[in-house]
């Protein structure tokens, strides 16, 4: 159930590649994302992570699919999001919430807004440091939202923007010690630097970070799902 509510095939444009996966726990988790693309080339895309396990994990995600599909361009994310925790909390389902961040690309601008997720990481290729996007906000559902915002900012040829859930950084190792948020950053850093310098194509840039956590991991079982979403603006003449 929960893979099959994922997007079934990527969006397709012609100056931004997309790459997404997920890797799941040996139980049901809450992992999502999804994608919107609009006529006139925006994007609109979702990653989430709800609380939790099982089935109730399970109607979160279903809730918020519809929720997004319903309503992929609003005129304001922070509203977007404030409307999709409170129907969240008007399902009383206990403590389940759902950590999730919304962003809109249209052409090179991208605008995000976030609710309890971990900071999108941007690799700048003009200087090959990475940016961290920190965006206040509680989970969707929590009895209090707090105050949101939203930002906007513009991608150049070779940026590259990962949104993931934190079961990238808190990846336990086979000392139970967290693979953490500096070595997961430098390891986008890593990947995105030499995918953009050898033109690697985007949705091998994820494996390798991807492979990059497992290798941390070792023979480790998975206890939280990983979901990764990279968006890398492209040169003319390649992607």
């Amino acid at each position: 159930m929960q893979l099959s509510l994922l997007p079934r095939e990527l969006p397709r444009l012609p100056s931004l590649s997309v790459a997404a996966l997920t890797r799941t726990a040996s139980e049901v988790g809450g992992d999502t994302y999804d994608f919107v693309l609009a006529p006139d080339g925006a994007l609109a895309v979702v990653v989430g992570d709800a609380t939790g396990h099982g089935l109730k994990a399970g109607t979160v995600v279903s809730v918020m699919k519809g929720l997004f599909r319903g309503n992929p361009f609003p005129e304001e994310l922070t509203a977007f999001l404030d409307r999709c925790g409170r129907v969240l909390r008007d399902l009383h389902l206990g403590r389940l919430h759902m950590a999730l961040v919304a962003a809109v690309v249209r052409g090179r601008d991208v605008t995000i807004c976030s609710a309890g997720i971990p900071p999108a990481w941007l690799f700048r290729a003009a200087t090959g440091e990475v940016e961290e996007i920190f965006l206040p906000g509680a989970p969707l559902g929590a009895l209090l939202d707090g105050k949101r915002e939203e930002r906007t900012f513009r991608l150049q040829d070779g940026d590259c923007l990962l949104l993931a859930t934190d079961g990238l950084a808190e990846s336990p190792g086979a000392s139970g010690e967290p693979w953490g948020y500096t070595r997961a950053r430098e390891a986008f850093r890593s990947v995105a630097a030499r995918a953009g310098r050898e033109r690697i194509p985007l949705q091998e840039a994820a494996e390798s970070l991807a492979a990059a956590e497992a290798a941390w991991r070792g023979k480790a079982p998975r206890s939280d799902d990983m979901t990764l979403v990279l968006l890398r603006r492209e040169r003319e003449g390649w992607g």
